[in-house]
């Protein structure tokens, strides 16, 4: 009899083709895998990043110099607060407000020898402090820092030294952001940003992550093109946290904007104060 035939059942192996097939899509999940973590990672870590708090004394008992004033906002188990700053020489009539917000990597009272030359040209100047920062309460948050700074201007406002016809807002680095979100409610004389940015969400794209994933945008670009009032944009050429081209691209958006660019980095801004400061008289005298 004639032997039966057999079939081989030995798979075939794979070709070159299909094996570097498999290859990329191992690599492929691989890849999302550790994008996935990466962003989650950047997600988790982003408040950090945005609010070094960590790095600031507790400056709620700090002693209150002449003509100084603390202001505390309840909040939750502890308050918020902030320092009102009167004129040096005394005046017959109230002084104009300047409202000025600080960087990520300060505090409200570290800037109050910053702010007497306000002080020496007859304004009135309201530190507000963040939410975590300096000893305050409550987590640091876009909403509920820029709720608190509208909560201080009210309050201001309220004492009979201050002018509540007259503010300016200005803000440094991270502040500008925040003064930009008061301006969107206030309707300020006048908007001065300081080594600021148009907008915190807008680093996400250099950190190849969706822009939505930032809790705090600080969409300063979207505030200017609506603002009516006057923005003074202030920025070093050689900035290497906020570069420049922030400035310009706030100065194109802005409908009344006047920018001036001069030598420096982004923590030794200004170099030159007396610069500085003379386009700052200069711009606000214009305001008058």
């Amino acid at each position: 009899m004639p032997e039966a035939s057999t079939t081989s059942t030995n798979p075939e192996p794979p070709t070159l083709h299909k094996r570097l097939l498999r290859r990329f899509r191992r690599m492929a999940i691989a890849g999302v895998i550790v994008y996935v973590i990466y962003a989650a990672a950047l997600f988790m870590m982003q408040d950090k990043l945005i609010y070094p708090r960590f790095m600031l004394r507790d400056e709620r008992s700090a002693p209150l110099a002449p003509g100084v004033t603390k202001l505390e906002r309840p909040l939750g188990d502890g308050a918020v607060h902030a320092w009102l700053l009167m004129p040096t020489h005394e005046r017959e009539s109230p002084a104009p407000l300047v409202v000025f917000f600080h960087g990520n990597a300060e505090s409200a009272g570290s800037n109050i020898g910053f702010m007497r030359h306000y002080r020496d040209a007859g304004f009135a100047v309201l530190l507000p402090e963040y939410r975590g920062y300096a000893g305050a309460s409550g987590m640091s948050m876009e909403p509920g820092i820029v709720e608190d700074a509208a909560w201080f201007i009210d309050e201001a406002r309220r004492d009979p030294r201050v002018d509540t016809s007259r503010l300016i807002l200005h803000g440094r680095s991270l502040g500008g952001g925040v003064a930009a979100q008061l301006a969107n409610r206030h309707a300020p004389d006048a908007l001065i940003l300081q080594s600021s940015f148009t907008s915190i969400a807008s680093f996400a794209r250099g950190k190849l992550v969706p822009e939505f994933l930032v809790r705090s945008p600080y969409r300063t670009d979207r505030v200017l093109a609506t603002l009516d009032c006057p923005v003074l944009i202030l920025h070093g050429t050689e900035d290497t946290i906020i570069p420049v081209s922030h400035a310009r691209e706030n100065a194109r958006i802005a409908k009344h904007a006047t920018l001036v660019e001069m030598p420096g980095d982004h923590n030794d801004f200004p170099r030159d104060e007396a610069a500085f400061w003379r386009a700052i008289d200069e711009f606000l005298a214009r305001r008058k």
